[in-house]
C-alpha cells in the first residue's frame, strides 16, 4: 500500500466517531450474509431479467488489519406503528380550451441535474402566494369584483396545458385537506409529498368506515386552480392505496429473501414511504424555519451559508433518503451544494447583474409585484395590517418590448376595444414611475393571447428559487470552491448538524411530527474494508525493454520511459493558429512537439516538416479553407486562443473538420496557456503539457502507451488466467454511454449513443461507435448495430478469430432502468454476435465461390460458440462517501487510498454490487463509483471482478494515474463529447432553422454521410482521446 500523505484526513472529531472502531457488527453481518449466499443464488433465474446477478461471494479483508471507513450512512429504526399510503388522484390538466385549438410552445424545462450545476429539475420553490388578480396591463381589463381566495377555496396558480408543475400540484393537495374534515382533523397522523401521495400511521379508512380494500375511493371534493376568472374545476379522489409493509422490507435487508426479484412494490415503496414521511418533517420544521429551507423532497439548505455569485446565490446543505441495505435500512446524508437566483432583489437588478442570457434565465420564476391597485392596498392594511407588504405573486412567462412600445387591446364592459401601450395604461391606472430601458415582462396564463404586462423595475424575485440553467464558468468555479470539503470537514460538518434539520425530533410544542419509535441513530455506520495494491504499470526503456513505473498513491511519472507500443506518422505536422500567436511562434512550438514525439520513439519519416497555417479569423469558413490544404496523413495542431465559453465554438470547428470533413488527426492546445509555460521558470511545467500532448497523439497514430498487469489475483492465490485459453486470446470490453440534450438546445435535438470496444489482449486500444437516437432516451437503440462494428473490428485485429467471453461497463443508468438495460442491451450482445457469424460466414462464401464440381465438398465448419457475458452498470451519480479512520493509511487529499474496496453493509443485501475508489482525489472528498452486475456468465467471483476493474482503472491511455471509474465507460463517456462537437450549434441553441431547411434535415448533414459521424480514415484509431 502507499504511504501514508494525507496528514490530516480522515475523522478528527472526539467522542464516539474518534473511538476505537467497533467492526463486529459488520463482519457479523457479513459472516452471516455469507451463510445465506447459497440459498439466495438457488432463487437466480438467469432468465429473467428481472433478476440480477446473486452477489456470489465476499471480498474478505483481512480482520487483524482492521481497515476501516466511516460511511455517510445511520442506521435507522422503522416504526412499530403501521404505515398507509394513500394517493389523490384527478390532478390531470385540463383541456385546451375549444375557442383556440393552437397552443405556444411552453417555456423551456431548465433544469439542471448536477448537483455543481444547481438543483435538480424536480425541485421547486417553497415559496407560494395568493394571486388573485391579474393587476398588470393584460389582453383583457378585469373587473375589480372579485371574491376573495379564502371564501371560494381557489388554490392560485394558472393551469398548464399539458403537465401540472409541482407547485401546481401542492396547491391542489393543500386545498383538498383543508376541505376534508378527516385530513384537516387528522394532520397529525400523516406526511405529504407535497403533490399527491399521503402517508399515514393511522388506519384513516376506520375513520371514513370503509374497508381497507386497495383502490378505496374515501372522500372526493371538487378544487379549483387559477385566478378567479379562469380556475379551472379538479374533481379530486382521496383513495387507499395500501399497506406500506415495513416487516418485509426488513427481512430483505437482513437477507430474507423467498423470491427473486424483490416485490418492487415493498423494496421501492418503503423507502419512498419514509423519505416522505422525513421530508414532511424537514419542510414542517418551524424550529429551524429561519435557518433552514427545503427544496425538492429530499435536501435542505441552510440560509446562513448563502454566497453572492455573479447574479446568482449559492447556497450549501444536506441531502438524505432511505436505502435498502445489507442488514439493516439505512438514511444516507450528504453535502450538497445549489445554485439560486438571488431572493428578494428586483429584476432590472437581476439584469444588470446577470447580463446576457437574463431573460431565459427567469423564465418560469415566482416574482412579487411591488405595487397594488388603491382598493387592492386599502383591503390589505384591513385584513393584514401587521403585513403591508402583502403584494401578488406570479410566475414569468415571458418577455416582450419596452413598456412605451408594447401595446395591448383593451376591452371595457361594452366590449369596446382600445389599443394601448404598457406605459401608458400603468401611468394613468396606477400613477406609478418605472424605467423604459427593459423589456415587458409577461405575468400571464402562458397560453396563446393571454398575456398580463408588468415593468421590470417593479417586479421582485422571491427567494430561495434554484436557477434551472447550466451554470455560467465564473459561477461553476465559484460553485467548486464553495462546495470543496476535505473529507474530515464533510464528516464533521454533518456530525455537528445532528442531523436537527430533518426535523424528526419533537417540536418545540411537545407534538412529535413522524410515528412513535421511527428514530435515526446519530452515529456514522463503520465499515470494513479492504484496500488492493497497485497493478505494476509497464513502459519500455530507452533499449527497447519492459521496465516498469514506479506507482505511489495511484500516480506515476514517464521520466526515463518510452512508450509501450509508439504510433506512426505518415505525413507533415501542420499547426493551424490565429492572432496573437505569430507564424514563427507556431514554428516553434510545433518544433517542440515534434521533438518530444521523436524522444517519446514515435515513428516519424525523415523528411516530416513543421507547417503554419494562420486563420485571418476564427470563423467556420476559414477553418474549412484551412483544413482543405493538408494532405491526408498528417497531424493538425490547432492552437485555440484559450479555454473560455467564447472560444469553445472554435475548438468544435476544428473537430468538425478534422474528424467529420477530411479524416485528419487534429489536437487542440490551448495558446495562452503554452504562452505562459513556455517562459522562464515555467519550462519544467511547459514539457510535462508537452509529454501529455505526446500521449494523446501517439493513440491518434495507432499506439498504445502503457500497460497493466491484469492477472494473478484471484482469491486462492492461484495465477489463474480467466482472460485467456490456450494462450489465444479470447476476452473483448465494451464500455457505453449517453448524452442528452440540455435546456438551450433547439428542439428535437436528439440524444448521442456510444459504444467503445477493445481489439487487443492489453484493453490499450478500442475503437468506437456512435449513433443519433430520440432526445433524452437513456436506453440504447441501435445497441445492436454498433456492437456489431466493434465485433467486426476486433475480429479483423485477431486473425479473424472472435471472442469467447465479454465484459460490458454501461455508464449512467438509474436503479429503475436495470432490468430495461439488461432486456434492450445486455441480451443484444449474443443477437449481435450471431449476425456477425452469419456475415462473415456469407462474405467467406462470395469470396470463395462455388466449390468445382469433382472437388467434393469441404467438411462441416465449426460454428463458434456464443461468448460469455459479464454485463455491469457504472454509476458515478450517487451520495455515498467513505471517510478514512485513523488507523489508515490515506490518499493526497485525506480521501481513503485509490484500491479501496465496499461490498457489505452499503450495499445491497442480495445482489452482486460493490463501491470502489479507485483514484486519489488530491481535493475534495472523493467519489467513490458504484459497480451493479448485471450478468455473470463469465463466473467471476467478487474479488476477480473487484480486482480486475481497479487494475482497468490504471489502463487508462492519456494520464499517469488511476482514474475513478471504469475505463471503457470512461471512453464511451469521452466519445459521446466529441459527438457534441459535431452538433454545438444545436446544443447551444445558436442553430436558427431556416424555412427551407427542417431541423430534421439540417441535422442529418451535420452527422454526415456515414452511420457513425466521422471519417472513415478514423474508423481504427482513439481519434476522440
Amino acid at each position: 500500500m502507499g504511504k501514508n500523505k494525507g496528514g490530516k484526513g480522515g475523522n478528527q472529531r472526539g467522542g464516539s466517531q474518534n473511538a476505537a472502531v467497533n467492526l463486529s457488527d459488520y463482519f457479523g453481518t457479513r459472516d452471516r450474509f455469507e451463510k445465506k449466499l447459497p440459498g439466495l443464488q438457488k432463487l437466480f433465474d438467469p432468465s429473467n431479467c428481472e433478476i440480477h446477478v446473486v452477489r456470489p461471494s465476499f471480498n474478505r479483508p483481512v480482520q487483524n488489519e482492521r481497515h476501516a471507513v466511516y460511511s455517510n450512512h445511520f442506521q435507522v429504526t422503522l416504526p412499530k406503528e403501521q404505515l398507509y399510503q394513500y394517493h389523490v388522484v384527478g390532478m390531470d390538466p385540463p383541456p385546451p380550451e375549444k375557442k383556440d385549438q393552437s397552443k405556444e410552445e411552453e417555456p423551456p424545462n431548465d433544469g439542471s441535474d448536477s448537483e455543481q450545476q444547481g438543483a435538480s429539475k424536480e425541485e421547486e420553490s417553497p415559496a407560494a402566494g395568493s394571486n388573485s388578480e391579474q393587476q398588470g396591463a393584460s389582453t383583457e381589463d378585469k373587473s375589480p369584483k372579485e371574491e376573495s381566495d379564502s371564501e371560494q377555496q381557489v388554490a392560485s396558480e394558472e393551469p398548464e396545458e399539458e403537465s401540472l408543475s409541482r407547485r401546481a400540484k401542492r396547491l391542489l393537495l393543500d386545498s383538498f385537506i383543508k376541505k376534508s374534515p378527516v385530513l384537516t382533523a387528522e394532520k397529525a397522523n400523516f406526511a405529504t409529498d407535497d403533490m399527491s401521495v399521503i402517508v399515514a400511521w393511522k388506519d384513516l379508512s376506520a375513520i371514513y368506515q370503509k374497508d381497507s380494500a386497495e383502490e378505496t375511493i374515501l372522500e372526493e371534493h371538487d378544487v379549483k386552480l387559477g385566478s378567479s376568472s379562469k380556475a379551472h374545476t379538479y374533481k379530486l379522489q382521496l383513495k387507499f392505496i395500501g399497506e406500506v409493509d415495513t416487516k418485509s422490507f426488513q427481512k430483505i435487508c437482513a437477507g430474507d429473501v423467498s423470491k427473486l426479484p424483490y416485490e418492487l412494490s415493498t423494496k421501492n415503496t418503503v423507502p419512498h414511504a419514509l423519505n416522505i414521511i422525513i421530508s414532511h418533517a424537514t419542510r414542517n420544521n418551524k424550529d429551524q424555519r429561519a435557518e433552514n429551507f427545503s427544496v425538492g423532497g429530499k435536501k435542505c439548505y441552510q440560509v446562513n451559508t448563502r454566497k453572492p455569485s455573479h447574479g446568482l446565490e449559492i447556497y450549501s446543505g444536506f441531502f438524505s433518503t432511505i436505502k435498502t441495505s445489507m442488514g439493516t435500512p439505512l438514511l444516507n446524508v450528504n453535502r450538497t451544494t445549489g445554485l439560486f437566483l438571488p431572493g428578494n432583489k428586483r429584476v432590472d437588478t437581476f439584469a444588470a447583474e446577470y447580463k446576457a442570457g437574463w431573460q431565459k434565465a427567469l423564465i418560469g420564476t415566482r416574482v412579487a409585484v411591488l405595487y397594488q391597485k388603491v382598493k387592492k392596498a386599502e383591503e390589505i392594511a384591513r385584513l393584514h395590517p401587521s403585513n403591508q407588504n402583502l403584494f401578488k405573486e406570479r410566475t414569468i412567462k415571458g418577455f416582450g418590448l419596452i413598456p412605451s412600445k408594447q401595446t395591448f387591446t383593451m376591452i371595457d364592459a361594452d366590449k369596446n376595444e382600445t389599443v394601448t401601450s404598457v406605459r401608458k395604461y400603468l401611468k394613468d391606472r396606477y400613477e406609478i414611475d418605472f424605467t423604459d430601458n427593459l423589456p415587458c415582462v409577461d405575468l400571464g396564463s402562458g397560453k396563446k393571447d393571454d398575456h398580463a404586462w408588468f415593468p421590470a423595475d417593479k417586479l421582485e424575485i422571491l427567494p430561495y428559487q434554484p436557477f434551472r440553467l447550466a451554470a455560467p464558468p465564473d459561477v461553476t468555479s465559484d460553485m467548486i470552491a464553495h462546495a470543496r470539503k476535505s473529507p474530515a470537514e464533510s464528516c464533521i460538518e454533518i456530525l455537528d448538524s445532528k442531523l436537527t434539520f430533518l426535523g424528526l425530533q419533537n417540536r418545540s410544542d411537545g407534538t412529535s411530527p413522524v410515528p412513535a419509535d421511527f428514530a435515526i441513530k446519530p452515529d456514522m455506520v463503520a465499515i470494513p474494508v479492504k484496500v488492493m495494491n497497485a497493478p505494476k504499470v509497464t513502459y519500455v526503456d530507452a533499449k527497447g525493454q519492459e521496465s516498469k513505473a514506479a506507482v505511489e498513491v495511484g500516480a506515476w511519472n514517464l521520466s526515463n520511459q518510452n512508450l509501450l507500443s509508439p504510433g506512426r506518422l505518415r505525413g507533415d505536422v501542420w499547426v493551424v493558429h490565429s492572432s496573437p500567436v505569430d507564424a514563427g511562434q507556431a514554428q516553434n512550438w510545433g518544433k517542440a512537439l515534434f521533438t518530444e514525439m521523436k524522444i517519446y520513439k514515435i515513428k516519424v519519416p525523415a523528411d516530416t516538416r513543421i507547417r503554419t497555417i494562420e486563420l485571418p479569423d476564427l470563423k467556420r469558413s476559414n477553418f474549412d479553407d484551412a483544413f482543405k490544404q493538408i494532405p491526408q496523413g498528417s497531424l493538425v495542431i490547432y492552437l485555440n486562443p484559450d479555454n473560455k465559453a467564447q472560444h469553445a465554438s472554435k475548438f468544435a470547428y476544428s473537430k468538425q473538420c478534422g474528424d467529420q470533413t477530411y479524416g485528419l488527426q487534429t489536437i487542440c492546445l490551448t495558446a495562452d496557456k503554452m504562452t505562459k509555460l513556455d517562459s522562464g521558470e515555467s519550462k519544467a511545467k511547459f514539457k510535462d503539457y508537452m509529454a501529455n500532448a505526446i500521449l494523446k497523439i501517439n493513440l491518434k497514430l495507432g499506439g498504445y502507451n502503457h500497460k497493466v498487469e491484469l492477472i494473478g489475483f484471484n482469491a486462492n492465490g492461484q495465477n489463474k488466467n480467466w482472460m485467456k485459453e490456450r494462450n489465444k486470446l479470447e476476452t473483448m470490453i465494451l464500455g457505453a454511454d449517453v448524452t442528452h440534450t440540455g435546456p438551450k438546445a433547439t428542439p428535437k435535438t436528439p440524444s448521442l449513443a456510444s459504444v467503445v470496444g477493445s481489439v487487443e489482449g492489453d484493453f490499450g486500444t478500442y475503437g468506437g461507435s456512435m449513433r443519433a437516437q430520440r432526445a433524452n432516451s437513456e436506453l440504447i437503440a441501435d445497441f445492436k448495430g454498433m456492437v456489431i462494428e466493434r465485433l467486426q473490428a476486433w475480429s479483423k485485429r485477431n486473425e479473424n478469430r472472435w471472442p469467447s467471453q465479454i465484459l460490458y461497463y454501461r455508464d449512467g443508468v438509474d436503479e429503475g432502468q436495470y432490468s430495461q438495460v439488461r432486456k434492450e442491451e445486455v441480451e443484444k450482445i449474443k443477437d449481435a454476435f450471431a449476425e456477425c457469424i452469419e456475415l462473415d460466414k456469407k462474405e467467406r462464401e462470395m469470396k470463395e465461390g462455388k466449390e468445382k464440381k469433382g472437388k467434393g465438398k469441404k467438411g462441416k465448419e465449426e460454428t463458434p460458440e456464443p461468448p460469455k457475458v459479464t454485463a455491469v452498470i457504472v454509476a458515478k451519480r450517487h451520495h455515498t462517501r467513505f471517510y478514512p479512520t485513523q488507523v489508515m493509511n490515506k490518499g493526497t487529499g485525506g480521501n481513503c487510498e485509490p484500491g479501496t474496496v465496499i461490498d457489505v453493509g452499503v450495499t445491497d443485501p442480495v445482489y452482486f454490487d460493490f463501491f470502489l475508489q479507485s483514484h486519489d482525489a488530491i481535493q475534495g472528498t472523493a467519489k467513490p463509483s458504484h459497480y451493479f452486475v448485471l450478468k455473470n456468465e463469465i463466473d467471476l467471483t467478487a474479488e476477480q471482478l473487484q480486482e480486475f476493474t481497479y487494475r482497468l482503472c490504471y489502463t487508462y491511455v492519456r494520464a499517469t494515474r488511476s482514474v475513478s471509474y471504469a475505463p471503457p465507460a470512461y471512453y464511451a463517456d469521452r466519445l459521446c463529447e466529441r459527438g457534441r462537437s459535431y452538433c454545438k450549434d444545436f446544443l447551444d441553441g445558436t442553430y436558427r432553422k431556416t424555412s427551407k431547411q427542417s431541423t430534421d434535415h439540417a441535422w442529418k448533414e451535420a452527422w454526415g454521410p456515414n452511420k457513425n459521424p466521422w471519417h472513415k480514415n478514423l474508423d481504427d484509431t482513439m481519434f476522440w482521446m
